[in-house]
């Protein structure tokens, strides 16, 4: 038998015949305490051919180079450093017993793993507040159009560093608005109902205002959650008291699709009067802004909404782009109510005297041009009116390039409104051309742009 001065750290091992060549084997010294050099013994195999005279013995590799060799039979090996995380050769792991090994590599991991995960969440931190400030943004991220904060379905938090408003941000877009009377049902099937109507309702659209939702923080949840698990961010505005009668009977909400928000680098809810408006403004890196105005007109004082245009007046932008839709709760013009009782019998030929006002408050700079259809969007046995309407503050010809139009669905039968459909997209069904206008009157000094 041949001996290799090789030291390995109390270890023998002992190369034999395995039916295909030589295999190395381990095998632990028999005296556990002392720590003496390590060795190959070669013994003499048995060969399968009895006329093979020579064999190939396997080169033998250093195990441990980190030691150095001593010219004395067993060296003194300084013991390792053991570090579970790979650094180190396994080969020297048998040295420990197997019990205490597993718990010291478990107190490695966990310390190890511990460490990682939050140096790796403290850099995300950065990284992120790095980013806000480049872009200006919430640090919370209530400004960022992707990030939901707030209540389940993405109410921003406080506002990031505000963007100035350089103008109107004009791009195709389409919506619904919709008298729910009563979203917020404590009736489990009706409840039900007007949720999955109000997500068939949103199909296609980018916006959506739902009016007298008769609300409150709490009842409001499970629409936001459903909403937010069906690609919507959703702006609430609740009364602060209840009716006497025990139930909410106001409330406005605004959902945005997440695609579109996307489109925004801030956006912002402001509500203006709690329960009756709610203004959402989205807006682009460069300043270009969309203010989006939920209203529910109090319905039983004139008084009432004519304070509530003056406040919507004073809270409107005259560079952004203004989009208002709701229930106004009065005609605008005649043509708008039909009654059916006896007294009063026939179209009014004059719009309701709230209508007055709100020409006087929506002109000149503040004007506001209706996304008009015909159709009655209220129903009752006295009368049926045209209440429920949308507005924009872009020009006519702006809105005649966009093709803005306005639909009632009939086939919605759960409250005693319509709900409003409408779409303002630039018409691309020219004649052999995306574009069916003439690119001068685009470029022209004459048209203003």
């Amino acid at each position: 038998m041949a001996h290799l001065g090789t030291p390995l750290s109390g270890l023998s091992q002992k190369l034999c015949e395995d039916g295909d060549g030589i295999q190395v084997h381990k095998q632990k010294s028999k005296n556990k305490k002392t720590e003496g050099p390590e060795f190959f013994d070669i013994g003499s195999p048995q060969p399968r051919d009895p006329s093979a005279t020579s064999y190939s013995v396997p080169e033998v590799f250093e195990m441990s180079p980190n030691i150095e060799e001593s010219p004395s039979k067993k060296p003194n090996v300084a013991p390792r450093k053991f570090d579970f995380h790979g650094t180190q050769h396994k080969r020297v792991e048998p040295l420990l017993n197997h019990t205490k090994r597993s718990r010291m590599e478990k107190k490695g991991r966990d310390s190890g793993s511990n460490a990682g995960s939050e140096e790796d969440s403290e850099g995300k931190k950065k990284r992120r507040r790095k980013r806000v400030r480049k872009r200006g943004l919430s640090p919370d991220g209530g400004g960022g159009p992707d990030i939901p904060n707030g209540d389940p379905g993405g109410d921003p938090g406080p506002p990031g560093i505000p963007i100035p408003v350089n103008g109107p941000w004009k791009g195709d877009m389409a919506g619904v608005t919709w008298n729910a009377n009563g979203l917020t049902k404590t009736d489990t099937q009706n409840k039900m109902d007007k949720c999955n109507e109000l997500i068939n309702l949103m199909k296609g659209n980018q916006i959506g205002v739902v009016t007298e939702t008769h609300g409150s923080s709490i009842r409001s949840d499970p629409y936001a959650q459903k909403l937010s698990c069906m690609g919507y961010r959703t702006y609430w505005s609740h009364e602060d008291e209840e009716e006497p009668h025990g139930r909410a009977s106001k409330g406005v909400m605004v959902a945005l699709s997440k695609a579109f928000a996307a489109k925004f680098a801030q956006i912002t809810r402001t509500e203006i009067i709690k329960g009756h408006v709610i203004k959402v403004r989205c807006m682009t890196q460069s300043g270009l802004t969309l203010d989006i105005f939920g209203c529910y007109f109090p319905a039983n004082s004139r008084t009432s909404r004519r304070n509530t245009m003056e406040t919507i007046r004073q809270n409107m932008e005259n560079k952004a782009h203004n989009l208002v839709m709701g229930d106004f709760n009065f005609t605008e013009k005649g043509g708008d109510r039909f009654n059916f009782c006896r007294d009063e019998h026939g179209w009014q030929t004059t719009g309701d005297p709230e209508s007055v006002k709100w020409h006087e408050q929506f002109d000149g700079d503040h004007k506001l041009n209706e996304i008009f259809q015909p159709r009655m969007t209220y129903h009752c046995n006295v009368r049926t009116s045209r209440i429920d309407r949308v507005y924009t503050s872009l020009k006519l010809p702006e809105l005649a390039c966009f093709n803005g139009k306005a639909w009632v669905v009939d086939n919605s039968k759960l409250s005693d409104h319509k709900p409003v459909k409408w779409e303002m997209k630039m018409d691309s069904r020219g004649q052999g051309s995306s574009n069916p206008f003439a690119l001068w009157t685009f470029k022209s000094t004459r048209y203003p742009q």
